[in-house]
């Protein structure tokens, strides 16, 4: 358990801040505080997919129209060939989210299927708490059980501060660990004198 001490002067719950948002199922600030630290002490000792997996997010290839239309109707021929004769819409903001590098090839995605991607196809966070993730086909297109982190919802999801940096890291290392593994790259120590500091690896 975590204890979450402080609480206002009659005992009750502590007042919520203007303008503040409480994460997702919390009611008052000690329900809010508990869950970070809840959040903190479930990651401790994990890294990056397993973290974030730990936590209830995983990441997800979310095509655009034209491609999840493609996916949904065609097959892998006719998908390559609408791919260059039509021109795919603007679904999400490229400053919502990083494009993976997957998004912007024409490599396979998934177990031994190939699909076709644009600028405008994206690899997204998502809130999947209570939906199974352990079951989901990473290749199929998000179900309504799970929730894909935006702008105007991260705050009910992830919280300023600690919160923050702790999610931002885990995605961080898992964005690496599929850079990795999609292009064959490795870690290398490229300066281990400890003079200078920490070890200094590179991909």
């Amino acid at each position: 358990t975590v204890a979450v001490t402080g609480t206002g002067c009659s005992g009750g719950p502590r007042p919520i801040p203007k303008n503040f948002t409480l994460l997702h199922g919390c009611f008052t600030m000690e329900e809010h505080e508990h869950k970070i630290a809840a959040d903190v002490a479930i990651a401790k000792g994990l890294k990056g997919k397993d973290a974030l997996s730990a936590l209830g997010f995983e990441f997800r290839f979310v095509p655009c129209d034209l491609h999840m239309e493609g996916m949904n109707d065609s097959s892998p021929d006719e998908a390559e060939e609408d791919r260059h004769t039509k021109q795919p819409s603007t679904k999400l903001s490229r400053k919502a989210s990083c494009a993976s590098f997957l998004s912007l090839s024409d490599e396979s995605y998934g177990s031994g299927q190939r699909y076709q991607c644009c600028h405008d196809c994206a690899t997204r966070l998502f809130y999947i708490c209570g939906s199974s993730a352990e079951t989901t086909d990473e290749s199929s297109p998000p179900s309504d059980a799970s929730t894909m982190i935006t702008l105007s919802n991260r705050k009910q999801f992830i919280a300023d501060g600690p919160h923050y940096d702790l999610i931002a890291n885990m995605a961080q290392e898992t964005a690496q660990s599929i850079m990795c593994s999609e292009f064959n790259l490795e870690w290398v120590t490229v300066c281990s004198d400890r003079n200078l500091g920490p070890d200094v690896r590179a991909m």
